[in-house]
C-alpha cells in the first residue's frame, strides 16, 4: 500500500484553489436573488420605476416604494417572501445578494424588468440602476439551497467606478463591514478664464494737423480717439482641468466562508459607468 497517498490527498485538500475572478459593469449587479417553489403554477416578477410585483398564480402582490417614507431593500425582500396566492399559500422566495437591508430602494433605484417568468432556480434577473443607487456591487459565491457558498476569502478588489465625487469602498459578509477604504477623489478645477495682469488703457486723444499746397492754404485737422479698455487674458493653460479617475486594485485578506458577501464601491455624487471585480480563493 502506497502510505504516501493519504497525505497527498490531505496536502490537496489543503491547498487554497484560485476560483478566479468576478466583474460587474454597471447595472448588472443583482440587489436580491428570488425564486419560485411550486413548479405546476407560475410566479412572475415585475420591476417598474416605482414598484415591485410578483404574481403567484395570478395573484399580484405589490411592493410600492412610495408606501414606505424610507423604502429599504429589506423590506423589498419581506414583501416578495411574504407575498401569497389566491389559496394563501406562499411560493416565493427572496434573499439578499448584493445589498443589505438597509439599503435605500426608491423610486428608479432598480433598473425596469418586465414580466419574467421565475422557477425554482435562483433568479438574479433584477439589478440595481447604477447611476440613480451611485454605487457599483460585485457578490462573492454562488446560492446552493438557501445558503452561498463562497470562497473562503477575497483576495483582490479592483475596478474604476466612473463619475464623481469621492468613492467608498466596502466589503459585506454576513451584512457587516469587513473591510472599507475612502478614495478621495482627485479633481482640480479653475476658472475658464481669468484676468492675468489685467490692466485699463487711458483715453487719448491725438489731433493730426494737415497743412494745405499753397503759400497761405488753410490747415485742417483729423481728431483720433483711443477709446479706453480693460482687456482680460484667458488661462488656456490651467482651464478646466478635471480627473475623477478613481481606478484602483487593492491585496488584501478577508475571511467571508461560507456567507453572504459582496463588494461595493460608492461614489458620493455621480455614477455612470466602469465597474468592481473581485478575485477570490476556496479553500
Amino acid at each position: 500500500m502506497n502510505m504516501l497517498a493519504p497525505v497527498a490527498i490531505l496536502v490537496a485538500l489543503c491547498i487554497p484553489v484560485d476560483a478566479g475572478s468576478i466583474w460587474n459593469a454597471a447595472d448588472t449587479a443583482a440587489p436580491f436573488a428570488i425564486r419560485f417553489n411550486d413548479s405546476d403554477v407560475t410566479g412572475t416578477i415585475t420591476v417598474t420605476a416605482t414598484n415591485v410585483v410578483v404574481t403567484d398564480d395570478g395573484n399580484a402582490n405589490s411592493r410600492v416604494f412610495a408606501d414606505d417614507a424610507t423604502p429599504t431593500l429589506g423590506e423589498v425582500v419581506a414583501a416578495i417572501n411574504s407575498a401569497t396566492n389566491s389559496a394563501g399559500g406562499k411560493n416565493f422566495e427572496a434573499v439578499l445578494w448584493a445589498g443589505i437591508a438597509a439599503d435605500v430602494v426608491t423610486n428608479s433605484y432598480l433598473i425596469v424588468r418586465s414580466a419574467a417568468t421565475i422557477t425554482g432556480e435562483w433568479d438574479y434577473g433584477v439589478k440595481w440602476d447604477t447611476s440613480t443607487a451611485k454605487h457599483y456591487d460585485s457578490a462573492v459565491g454562488v446560492l446552493i439551497g438557501v445558503s452561498p457558498t463562497s470562497a473562503g476569502k477575497i483576495d483582490r478588489i479592483f475596478g474604476d467606478p466612473i463619475g464623481t465625487g469621492d468613492v467608498t469602498l466596502s466589503v459585506y459578509v454576513d451584512g457587516s463591514v469587513k473591510w472599507s477604504r475612502l478614495i478621495v477623489s482627485p479633481v482640480y478645477t479653475t476658472p475658464a478664464s481669468t484676468t492675468i495682469g489685467g490692466y485699463t488703457v487711458p483715453a487719448v486723444t491725438n489731433t493730426i494737423i494737415t497743412f494745405g499746397g499753397g503759400t497761405n492754404a488753410p490747415a485742417t485737422s483729423v481728431t483720433n480717439t483711443i477709446v479706453s479698455a480693460t482687456y482680460t487674458v484667458a488661462d488656456s493653460v490651467n482651464a478646466n482641468v478635471t480627473d475623477n479617475s478613481v481606478a484602483f486594485d487593492f491585496r488584501v485578506n478577508i475571511e467571508v466562508g461560507n456567507q453572504p458577501a459582496f463588494v461595493r464601491a460608492a461614489r458620493a455624487t455621480t455614477a455612470t459607468t466602469g465597474g468592481i471585480g473581485i478575485s477570490d480563493t476556496i479553500r
